[in-house]
């Protein structure tokens, strides 16, 4: 329409006032109070709480030489018929490990040699011989069967030469052996594996979850040595059993004086003044002679027997 503009006020009119405030002679500017923030504090059953790590349970050797934790689901248990044998088991009843004490030789456990997985963990709880450090290795191994192959895992003293099946760490102030160890079927789905598949299935097993439960305990375990007992004689290539009227250290000095300076007589003795030791067969040895026999020339009732480490 003409005269007017879009949206303000007429062209030429007065502009209009506000209605002045009722029972008020002038207006007063209204005044808009400050904006609160009200910050509301988090309930403290809104805060999440966190599930609380169970406490490791401990097994304790009789003795106290051994110990070592493990989860307080899984189970300890004496092994029947087996004396200072420990199996390990989770809350599935599945044995993970068994420890086994005090031995008097190297466990032989009928395995080929292994292929190392690569696999090491530190055992800092335990010291070898002559110092050596001690950690847990993993190994495939095939079994006497087809499909029998799995992972078998031990507690062996580093650079040990022995197979998977005979590891164990020396205990030399004790004269024996002590063995942690254990074994998982792999790929029992396929009756024969290659060497490429038995490592890699190892290795896979290696890295698991599970076994990493596994391991924990295993590397947990502690030699107390201040709690070790003589139970045996071992020296750097003997242990030395039946000992009569010597001690286990003078049994280890006489061995090594005669094969030192003793000279041989006939084919398998060999002398010195005061000693004869006597050097099996074949044959003989593979029906359970001792490697050698040693006795007095001055008395019967002096001798020992003293089998290869």
């Amino acid at each position: 329409m003409a005269g007017c503009s879009g949206g303000g006020p007429a062209s030429g009119g007065a502009a209009s006032q506000p209605p002045a405030a009722s029972g008020s002679s002038s207006a007063t500017p209204a005044t808009s109070a400050p904006a609160q923030t009200t910050t509301t504090a988090a309930s403290p059953s809104s805060v999440p709480t966190p599930t609380p790590t169970p406490a490791l349970a401990t097994f304790t050797t009789p003795d106290g030489s051994l110990s070592f934790t493990y989860p307080p689901a899984w189970k300890v248990t004496a092994v029947a018929g087996q004396s200072g044998s420990y199996a390990v088991t989770d809350e599935a009843g599945a044995t993970r490990a068994t420890l086994r004490d005090k031995l008097k030789s190297l466990p032989n456990v009928s395995v080929p040699t292994g292929l190392d997985s690569g696999f090491r963990a530190p055992v800092p709880g335990v010291t070898g011989p002559d110092g050596r450090e001690v950690e847990l290795v993993v190994h495939g191994v095939f079994g006497q069967a087809p499909g029998g192959q799995g992972a078998m895992y031990a507690v062996s003293s580093i650079n040990d030469p022995e197979p998977i099946g005979r590891s164990a760490v020396e205990v030399t102030q004790g004269g024996y052996y002590v063995s942690f160890s254990g074994f998982v079927p792999l790929r029992r789905d396929v009756e024969t594996l290659s060497k490429e598949e038995l490592f890699s299935a190892a290795a896979e097993f290696a890295g698991s979850a599970a076994f990493g439960e596994t391991a924990k305990v295993l590397t947990s375990l502690r030699l107390n040595t201040d709690r070790v007992v003589k139970a045996g004689c071992l020296g750097e290539r003997y242990r030395y059993e039946k000992i009569a009227g010597l001690s286990c250290e003078e049994a280890i000095a006489v061995l090594a004086r005669v094969e030192k300076t003793g000279t041989f007589q006939g084919a398998r003795n060999m002398e010195t003044s005061d000693y004869v030791c006597f050097y099996p067969s074949i044959v003989e040895s593979q029906n359970g002679q001792a490697d050698v026999i040693c006795r007095s020339k001055a008395s019967e009732a002096v001798s020992f027997e003293a089998w290869k480490k």
